[in-house]
This record gives structure tokens, sequence and C-alpha cells, in this order.
């Protein structure tokens, strides 16, 4: 288990390089949260960032102007009604009892610069419902505000207001020492901040700005969430190492005892959920398990990238020393070639990949994704009386209770209700006529759908991969699954779709039941 969870800041000026700096940077020193402003889009989307993490941000309309990456490593929930063109906001949840994440509101904030106030009405109101929640918060802002508490060489109106801010609401900021954060050829100035709660202070270390190229005119900011209970690996399965033999030999020991009735949807149930498990028990064991960080290598960084990015940052280090005007155009040099480079060796990937795309189903599976609509991750919804659910566990209740009225019953009422239909559903009905049924499905069309099927196809709700199938036919499945009272529980399973970008509400939100 690891004890930290590490955290980038920087602006990106909009810049394509710069997001291709941040990529590295992050893959390099294993950072897990970005909280970025003034990210590289297209088309009023945040792009670039897609192998880096999972991207978080709300902007109905526009260009956004900040967001919010993260890898898989934790699963903070959008705070879509705190979120908006200038803030991003999310709350990092507790994933287990031994986790500090409880109740933690990581905000990534942009504060224009042509604005003479620096705090805005969403900033407030989000403010506001931490303080009534108990909980926490972290502050990656973009201020463009100048106060000498936080390094900066001048005190202006508009650090004088955001100092005011957080002296009202209990914050405090982290920075040290007064090494720029903002860098251009006739300034260098201390602009971004990094404001968290009092009582996280404690947790929160090892705040600077590093050395690293950003291509960018803000550099990178670092520091560490001191957590418990967040693992820094993951085990894994290769799926291509499946022993064919021991696959099958452990399946059948596994397939002796399997129940030998299933008449009704009760014992179907029975019956399908054995024989699931025993499939996947029986590929676990042959399966070759590696461990593995959650951060990806950038297929496009080589070791030109490597050699021109270090000699940027010895440059950097030195014009920042020396302090004259022959240094820095040097540095700046370097930076631009740099980036020239970037953008080369990320469309020469490109190419090349697409080059490399010789089935059908690898091109139709690259336009599945380049036709993909994004859509946000669910969060926190307002209820009837105006308040919003405290958590997603709630967030999912108030989904349920509304798309499914009455299913969320007290207990009496769902314990009454559940004996009741055990009688249902262990009672054997009349006899149907299969003959119809005989006809349509068999044990080879069985046998050739299954066929049919890429061996290392992303596996449904039962976690089956097609492989473990087509190594044998393994048990006959033509009685099953006719009719609705008769398909197996753990084919089926709900989920939740956005119809609108108003998505507070749970009405924004529709059903829709698939299976497998």
């Amino acid at each position: 288990m690891a004890n930290n969870l590490k955290f980038v800041q920087i602006n990106l000026r909009r810049s394509r390089a710069a997001t291709g700096a941040l990529s590295n940077l992050m893959a390099k020193y294993n950072m897990d949260v970005a909280l970025i402003q003034e990210p590289w889009t297209v088309n009023d989307k945040v792009k670039g960032l897609g192998m880096t993490g999972t991207v978080l941000n709300r902007c109905p309309s526009g260009r956004p102007r900040s967001c919010i990456v993260h890898t898989s490593r934790i699963k903070p929930v959008l705070l879509s009604q705190f979120s908006g063109k200038d803030i991003t906001a999310v709350i990092l949840e507790r994933n287990n009892n031994n986790s500090r994440l409880s109740k933690v509101v990581v905000v990534s904030l942009y504060m224009p610069y042509d604005e003479r106030d620096p705090i805005t009405v969403l900033l407030d109101l989000l403010v506001d419902w931490c303080a009534r929640q108990g909980a926490s918060m972290i502050i990656g802002a973009d201020a463009n505000a100048c106060h000498v508490s936080w390094g900066s060489s001048v005190t202006n109106d508009r650090g004088v207001k955001l100092m005011d801010f957080i002296n009202n609401n209990g914050l405090i900021w982290l920075n040290e020492g007064s090494t720029p954060t903002f860098s251009m050829s006739v300034r260098e100035e201390v602009l971004d901040v990094t404001m968290v709660s009092m009582e996280i202070r404690s947790a929160l270390s090892s705040w600077r700005v590093l050395d690293d190229p950003s291509l960018s005119d803000h550099t990178f900011i670092s520091f560490v969430l001191k957590v418990r209970g967040i693992q820094a690996s993951r085990i894994v399965s290769e799926k291509k190492s499946l022993n064919v033999e021991r696959f099958m030999e452990s399946l059948g020991n596994k397939l002796t005892d399997s129940p030998r009735v299933y008449g009704t949807p009760d014992e179907i149930d029975a019956y399908m959920e054995f024989i699931t498990t025993a499939i996947v028990e029986a590929a676990s064991g042959p399966l070759t398990r590696k461990l593995k960080g959650y951060h990806s290598k950038l297929p496009w960084w080589n070791l030109n990238l490597q050699q021109l990015n270090e000699k940027s940052k010895r440059l950097r280090k030195k014009a920042r020393r020396t302090k004259r005007m022959s240094d820095k155009r040097k540095a700046r040099t370097a930076d631009l070639k740099l980036d020239r480079e970037i953008r080369k060796a990320k469309k020469k990937s490109w190419r090349e990949f697409c080059k490399g795309l010789n089935k059908m189903q690898d091109i139709a599976r690259i336009n599945k994704i380049l036709e993909r609509v994004e859509q946000n991750n669910l969060g926190l919804l307002k209820r009837e009386n105006g308040t919003l659910t405290n958590n997603i566990k709630e967030t999912l209740e108030l989904l349920i209770s509304e798309h499914f009225p009455g299913a969320m019953n007290d207990s009496n009422e769902a314990l009454t209700m559940g004996a009741a239909s055990e009688d249902v559903l262990s009672s054997r009905g009349a006899r149907p006529d299969w003959s119809l049924a005989s006809k349509i499905i068999s044990e080879e069309k069985i046998s050739w759908a299954i066929g049919t099927f890429l061996p290392y196809k992303t596996p449904g709700p039962d976690g089956i991969l097609p492989k473990y199938l087509k190594v044998r036919t393994i048990v006959n499945l033509v009685a099953l699954g006719q009719g609705d009272e008769g398909k197996p529980s753990n084919w089926s399973r709900a989920g939740y779709l956005e119809k609108n970008e108003n998505n507070v509400y749970t009405k924004a939100w529709q059903d829709r039941l698939r299976y497998t």
C-alpha cells in the first residue's frame, strides 16, 4: 500500500506540446492527480490527456479553462453543480476503512486576469457547501494575483482580495519560497497558489516548483497528500497466457459436482452461478500474473526527446541562476526546439499506429472510439427538497427511487416481498412447448456463435472471456434463457445514461436495462 498521492499543478496555456510535457512528467514521477488550468482543447473539448488518465470537467458551452486528470488509483466524483468553465471540483470518497480520503474536495481553479474580483459566485457556493458537509479542500489555482505572503515580489488588489478569502474561510497557502511560477523573458512572478484547509495542512507536504520544462509560461508545481490504504500497484493477469491443459483439467474437476436439475428460475440461477464461478476460478490458476502500475508509458516519447528535455532543463536552471538575457534566449530556443520535436513525435507515432491497422475489427474499433460521445461522470444530484446527495451511494439510491418507484422499500417490506417471491421462483409452471425452441437453438448453433467471437473480446458482466468458451464445448445451455422468467440473473445489469447537459437533476439521467 502507498502512503501518499502525488499532485501536479500547471497552466498549459492551451498548448499541445505543453500537454505532452505534462503527460511525460506524470509518467516519469508517477503523479496521480493533475490540476490543470487552460488545457489544450479541440472543438471545446479537452484533448491530449487520454493516455495519462481520466479527464474530469464540466463546461456546457465554450472552451473550458480548467480540468482535473487522475489515474485509476483513485475514483473521484465530479461535483458538477460546483463545476464550470473556470472551476472543476471533485470529491475524494473513502475507499476503505483505513483511508483518509473521506470528504476531501479537490479543485482546479482559473481566475481570469481581466476580472477585478478573483472570487466567483460558484467558488463561494462550493466553500459554503464544504463547510456544511465538513469537507476539507485542496485548491490549485492560477490566481493571477500577487501577494508577498506566498512569495510574490509585490502585493496588488487581487492579492489582497484573495488573502481575505483565504483568511475568512479557514484556508492556508502551501506556497514556499519565492521561486517564480510564471516566467517570461521580461517578467517573473508567483501567480499560482495552492490553498488547503487548515485541518489537513499536516497531511500535505513537499510543495515545490519543478525545474522540468513545461513548454508553457507557467511552471510545474508538485505536492504530496499523505493517505493510507491506496494501492501503489496492482496484479494483472496476462489473458493470452492461458494454459489450456491445466484449465480444462481444473474445470473438469470443478464441474463434477454441478447441479443436475434446472427447471425453475431459482434452479437456473443456481446452475448458472455455479458454472460461471467454475469457469472463472478454473481460468484464474493457469494464467500468468504480473505486477503493474497505474501509469501508462507514452508510445511517442523517445531518446531524442529525453535528451532535448534534459538540455532545456539545464539551460533553464542556468538562466535562472545568472539572470542574463543571453542565457534566457538560449533556454527559450531549447524550449521551442523541444516543442517542435514533441509535435513531430506525436504525429509520427499516430501515423505509424494507423499504418499498422490491417484487420477490419481494429479499424472499426478506432472508428468507434473516435466517434464516441463523451459522457459526464455521475456525480452528486439534487433531491426534490433542494438538498444534494452526500456521496455516490446516495446518488445511486436516489436514481433507483426516481426511475424505479417502490424499489427502495424499507427492510421489513423488502423481506416480506422477498419471502413471497421465493414461492413463485421455486415453483414449476406449465411445461412449455420446446418444439420451436429446439429448431431455433441447438448445440451446433451455439458452438457456431461461440466460434465467431474474438478470443480476447471484452467479457460481459459474468467476466468470462470468449477464449475460455472456445477451448472446448463446456456445458449444454440450450434449455436456459427461454423467456424473461427464465433469464439467469447474472446475465443482466442496469446502468444510467445522461440525457442532457443539466445533469444535476435525477430526470437528466435515463435508465437502460442491458442484457448480455
